[in-house]
């Protein structure tokens, strides 16, 4: 389905096929939103921000200018969680998502793993209520638990320290601080506390994976989104704690390597 296409069923509230069966036509109204909507792209917004939502894995999810847009390379992430826990879809797994945004990840892992909780964090409370919206229309709020809170401190003080989980998931901002100027113009819309992931793009794994150990229970596993070049860093830092086995990296589309997998040595 091409933009213009995504915009008219939004519009419309139709399916692709019924824009060109049934050959509807737009109100005045709607005429108006339609030249608003293709104005805003040609300016460079998101499509997604201007449609108001996108998929994620089958599951459509509310988007605006609160939150990073969730992208194809975090659905391998997601596709290598189901994978390896397959077997324990519907054990009562704790799951731990750290930088939630629009609850992508929260949402479709507590959609299959069907009596799982998951507790997501974000530092922005503008996301969290838009995550938290996100849950009450797939109706999870009963699932998943929404923290708002800097993961520094979350993981320092907030934390109950008896909490633990079977699985930690993240997605953190990895782009260089130097490096956020050189972003296309849409992707400089989205929110820099998403994408920035300070001097080297590695504040966030450091901030992780220093304390991830103490929170993950016997055999539980820590799941990462990282940027192009940063596997041997964050595997380095894996290795350095002494409290994770098989770090291991999974390519993406373009063959770049982009979720590191790790399991605890406990």
């Amino acid at each position: 389905m091409n933009e213009t296409e995504q915009m008219l069923t939004v519009i419309l509230n139709c399916r692709r096929d019924e824009l060109h069966l049934n050959k509807l036509f737009l109100t005045q109204s709607q005429q108006q939103t339609f030249d608003t909507m293709k104005k805003r792209r040609k300016a460079g917004e998101p499509l997604q921000y201007i449609l108001g939502n996108c998929d994620f894995m089958g599951t459509l999810l509310k988007v605006d200018p609160r939150v990073l847009i969730p992208r194809p390379e975090t659905e391998i992430l997601v596709e290598k969680i189901q994978t390896q826990w397959r077997a324990r879809k519907e054990e009562p797994l704790h799951i731990l998502d750290l930088g939630t945004g629009s609850g992508n990840i929260a949402i479709v892992l507590a959609k299959y793993f069907i009596n799982a909780s998951v507790t997501a964090l974000d530092k922005s409370a503008d996301a969290l209520a838009l995550a938290e919206e996100n849950a009450r229309d797939h109706k999870l709020t009963e699932r998943i638990r929404f923290i708002c809170g800097d993961m520094q401190n979350f993981l320092n003080r907030q934390m109950n320290p008896d909490e633990k989980f079977d699985m930690i998931v993240s997605n953190p901002p990895y782009i260089r601080t130097k490096d956020m100027n050189t972003l296309p113009d849409d992707v400089k819309q989205e929110p820099v506390m998403a994408l920035d992931g300070g001097a080297d793009g590695l504040e966030f794994y450091r901030m992780i994976i220093s304390q991830a150990g103490d929170f993950l229970n016997p055999n539980g596993m820590i799941y990462f989104e990282i940027g192009d070049g940063q596997f041997p860093a964050v595997q380095r830092m894996f290795q350095d704690t002494n409290n994770f086995d098989n770090v291991a990296v999974i390519k993406d589309y373009r063959e770049t390597d982009r979720i590191v997998v790790a399991g605890s040595s406990s």
